[in-house]
């Protein structure tokens, strides 16, 4: 038995319109061997192979949810071969690869699996493929993108399939590889690649500007009307702080996507809890939860317990959960060991050693089942401890060495099963009067792995985006492994009483498809850019401060608002 192969490049296309895209592929003349020669006539021969793929068709609709689905399949004399399925909004196909199986036996007598019992191949099972992968398989709870294989010719030995599709904006699916035995069994592997709800996708123009996307949130395309996708992402972050009981901090922000006609709207936000020595003699519990976007939400509890056991340094034991979709789900348990030194005033050195005892992806079945964390880190600063700081400068830089060892792994691994990354980040901020009332402030980071960045776990990326690192982008809406961004402040101070201002803040992010197949996926540098303005009140130990911020991309009414309630005793 021999497998004949056919592989198709699909130019990737996502069109707002009802119209759809063209595309016409030219086949490598797989059917230029004598005992295959007749297959394509086949089609045409034998009407229960199509009864039985629109069957098959209409079945899969039902169990996604979608009994309104519009199958057709259609031959005429002409040998064409038309199949129709309106499914869901979102999908623009970049390449299709499968297997088509053959026979050194004479002419077409190839024996399939029972799908097609008695059936010989044809080039109706190879259509049934194709449209299997494009029309089902794809359909992955979107039901009104459209897709039409238009026809499939044979001339001689060269074989031409056209195909027309009209897609949306949330999913982008870059492959659908499907592999055919004898038993007809399908494996698809979908790769998303850049988009992830809540993350990054950067502008992209592909060949004779058939598609461009922007990197708003949500994928939103931009040939679509914006309101009917999620545009909005206000929200309001409120800090209080008392001492009453042990609570002495409360952090969270919750707002409301009213979604669209398609789609549901749902809640984000985030929460942090803390509750400083609610157990006496310096035990502290911290609980943090974050939910930015429709699919996606994390969880962490953590306790520090200072100088257990008369061991002169701090403790801590956090676990932790992390969840996008289906596609990946981690946990982690780790206990960490640190202690500050203050060699003077203003400089400071720390060391941190952490043990993960767990922690696994779904997705790609990847569970670290030992890792060892070394930090070391050194900090300059001028800084007072203040509410209120206007000037001053800081410096920190920390080191971290890990050390992996992959319990199981499946996909891009090392030959010897663990690797030892490196993680560089560097603070450095400085503030600054410039004359009576105007001052300026600046802060910059940067952290990024030395270890190739496909072995870095998702659940261990930066997150960049949001009120801490860049205003005027949602909160954590890049997961990256290397980021940059510099935070810059201009305005008037009054001592005691206001602040107002103006900022900029600007960034960098490697993006990548993290869960590529590819061997060498590629890596794209993105510029990211937030502004806006912002009052800050204040009386003695209480603070309240207003801003509001867009990014690059964010028409007015896209700003995120922060409020921030700031009381300490």
């Amino acid at each position: 038995m021999r497998h004949i192969i056919l592989t198709l490049t699909v130019i990737m296309v996502s069109a707002g319109s009802s119209s759809g895209v063209n595309i016409v592929l030219e086949g490598d003349k797989i059917f230029d061997r004598k005992e295959a020669s007749g297959i394509w006539d086949e089609i045409k021969n034998d009407s229960n192979n199509v009864v039985m793929f629109e069957d098959s068709l209409y079945m899969r609709a039902e169990m996604k949810g979608y009994f309104d689905a519009d199958i057709s399949v259609l031959i005429d004399a002409d040998s064409l071969v038309m199949v129709n399925v309106n499914s869901g909004p979102v999908y623009s196909i970049n390449s299709i690869g499968f297997s088509v199986i053959g026979s050194s036996r004479p002419e077409a007598d190839i024996e399939l699996e029972r799908r097609f019992i008695n059936n010989p191949a044809s080039s109706e099972n190879l259509q049934a493929i194709l449209a299997d992968a494009v029309d089902v398989y794809a359909d992955n709870g979107y039901p009104f993108a459209q897709s039409k294989i238009k026809s499939m010719q044979m001339t001689g030995s060269d074989v031409k399939i056209e195909l027309q599709m009209t897609s949306g904006p949330f999913v982008r699916i870059d492959s659908l590889l499907f592999n055919s035995e004898k038993d007809l069994s399908a494996q698809f592997m979908v790769r998303k690649s850049g988009l992830q709800e809540g993350m990054a996708f950067s502008q992209k123009e592909v060949e004779n500007s058939i598609i461009r996307i922007n990197s708003l949130d949500y994928m939103r395309v931009e040939e679509l009307p914006r309101e009917e996708f999620y545009n909005n992402y206000n929200s309001c972050l409120l800090v209080y702080d008392v001492k009453q009981r042990g609570l002495n901090r409360l952090e969270g922000a919750l707002g409301y996507n009213p979604g669209t006609e398609q789609i549901d709207g749902f809640v984000f936000g985030f929460l942090d809890l803390s509750f400083y020595n609610p157990f006496g003699d310096g035990k502290n519990f911290f609980l943090k939860w974050n939910k930015a976007s429709e699919t996606s939400s994390r969880v962490r509890m953590s306790f520090e317990y200072p100088y257990p056991m008369g061991i002169p340094f701090e403790t801590s034991i956090g676990v932790e959960q992390e969840k996008f979709r289906n596609i990946y789900l981690s946990l982690n348990a780790e206990a960490n060991i640190s202690q500050t030194f203050s060699l003077n005033d203003r400089l400071h050195a720390g060391f941190k050693w952490s043990k993960i005892t767990a922690q696994g992806e779904s997705f790609r079945s990847i569970f670290d089942s030992r890792v060892y964390q070394a930090s070391l880190g050194l900090t300059l600063s001028s800084f007072e401890d203040r509410l209120m700081d206007l000037s001053g400068r800081s410096l920190a830089v920390k080191l971290s060495y890990i050390h992996k060892r992959l319990y199981r792994t499946l996909g891009i691994v090392p030959d010897d099963n663990s690797f030892n990354p490196f993680k560089a980040e560097l603070m450095l901020r400085g503030g600054l009067r410039i004359w009576n009332l105007f001052f300026a402030d600046a802060k910059g980071n940067f952290a990024g792995f030395s270890e190739d960045e496909r072995l870095i776990s998702p659940a261990e990326m930066i997150k960049l985006g949001g009120r801490e690192t860049l205003r005027g982008y949602s909160e954590e809406q890049f997961i990256t492994p290397r980021a940059g961004w510099t935070n810059l402040e201009l305005g008037v101070y009054q001592p005691g009483q206001l602040k107002a201002y103006i900022f900029a803040d600007l960034g960098y992010a490697r993006l990548t498809d993290i869960y590529s197949e590819e061997d060498s996926p590629a890596f794209e540098d993105e510029f990211l850019f937030g502004a806006g303005f912002g009052f800050h009140l204040f009386s003695g130990q209480i603070g309240l401060d207003l801003n509001i911020g867009w990014s690059k991309n964010d028409s007015f009414s896209e700003g995120k608002l922060y409020l921030i309630l700031d009381n300490r005793f």
